[in-house]
């Protein structure tokens, strides 16, 4: 079963894990869910960088090759 993994990211600290979705449909909803929130940056959810990663449930993700960037 195919999952998605969205991840937020500070330049120089990391990434955080957000949630994990699934379907591509569901994570977007959310993502746009969340940007109508006050007090968000509307482009990156507060985070520098904003992703998530296609995988397998229960296998290890990359968080530096396989991120898809929004």
């Amino acid at each position: 079963m195919k999952v998605y993994s969205l991840l937020g990211g500070y330049d120089y600290e990391g990434e955080n894990l957000l949630g994990v979705f699934g379907s591509k449909e569901d994570l977007m909803k959310f993502i746009e869910q969340e940007r109508v929130k006050e007090g968000r940056r509307p482009e990156t959810l507060g985070y520098d960088t904003l992703g998530y990663v296609e995988s397998e449930l229960g296998q290890p993700i990359d968080f530096y090759g396989e991120v898809e960037y929004l």
